[in-house]
């Protein structure tokens, strides 16, 4: 499944939370292959070149950078509001 990373950029912060709380959780998942062999991200050149584009965003004042206190924050945030439904 493929995803456009300037859609997922637009989502509300709470989704992105979301999101990134899954995929950590996926990565650290114990069921995770970990005989899978993969790439390393750096010699992925199709990843490489969106994070230069971002990262050419931020630097241009394009697109919002999150500390990461405020990632944790958000985080803890959401996982509360999550909690609590």
């Amino acid at each position: 499944m493929s995803y456009n990373i300037k859609e997922l950029l637009k989502l509300p912060d709470e989704e992105k939370i979301a999101l990134a709380d899954l995929l950590y959780n996926s990565v650290n998942d114990d069921d995770f292959d970990k005989e899978e062999e993969t790439k390393p991200w750096y010699e992925d050149e199709r990843f490489v070149s969106e994070l230069d584009k971002e990262f050419e965003a931020w630097k241009k004042g394009e697109a919002k950078g999150y500390t990461i206190e405020e990632v944790k924050s958000f985080m803890e945030d959401y996982k509360a509001k999550y909690r609590s439904k």
